[in-house]
């Protein structure tokens, strides 16, 4: 039995949404280990992510970036093996920090996964240096946990201008306004139900269904 690949991918993006079960999968082509191991050929490839790269170089040609925020989100752990630490948000349980960089209007640049327990001034700088795309040296803005002369000298350094909260300061009301977006898709991604929860053992593979997620929020939302 040969797999059709419209059909794997319409059973892939619903196993992502509903986050059902391989072998819950129901598919004409082939039978579902058949699309478990293609769909983990692709992620090895890096297919998802060199799709999500091509749509939103698309996407930053059609709209203006006017600045960005970093922040991050814990994600409980299933059945994950690798790149865990002991979340300091889920009683000291092993899980995953997820770090975005979003523009104003909530769609994510650059995304990437670490150990619940890394601290988020240590993440600041690798989100400006592994960008998907060559991005606008724009404001970049970051909440307290981001604080520090090293990260401030880092994104002058490529060309950005940090906005990043002083621990001693209090918040400010423009502040929040303007990370509040960065929100947006931390919420966007939770509707995908595989996703909330890292079942697959490396983050490597959960990375790669978020990139699948992503896309199809930035095919729906803007290029539709």
């Amino acid at each position: 039995m040969q797999l059709d690949i419209r059909e794997g991918i319409d059973c892939l993006f619903r196993l992502v949404r509903t986050g059902m079960q391989w072998r819950e999968v129901s598919i004409a082509s082939a039978s579902y280990i058949t699309l478990f191991k293609h769909v983990h050929r692709w992620v090895d490839a890096g297919v998802f992510q060199a799709t999500y790269a091509s749509l939103l170089a698309r996407y930053a040609t059609r709209h203006d970036q006017k600045y960005y925020i970093v922040d991050s989100s814990h994600v409980k752990n299933a059945y994950g093996r690798r790149g865990l630490g002991r979340s300091p948000v889920d009683r000291g349980r092993k899980g995953l920090k997820i770090s975005i960089l979003a523009d104003a209007n909530g769609m994510v640049h650059n995304i990437q996964s670490d150990a619940a327990n890394v601290s988020d001034f240590k993440l600041f700088t690798p989100m400006l240096t592994s960008i998907l795309i060559n991005l606008r040296r724009i404001e970049v803005f970051a909440d307290k946990g981001y604080d520090s002369v090293t990260n401030r000298n880092a994104a002058y350094e490529k060309g950005f201008s940090p906005r990043i909260m002083r621990r001693k300061c209090r918040s400010s009301r423009r502040q929040n306004g303007k990370r509040s977006h960065v929100e947006h898709p931390f919420a966007w991604i939770d509707q995908y139900r595989r996703l909330r929860v890292q079942y697959e053992w490396t983050p490597h593979k959960h990375m790669a269904f978020t990139f699948l997620a992503l896309s199809n929020i930035l095919v729906n939302r803007f290029l539709s």
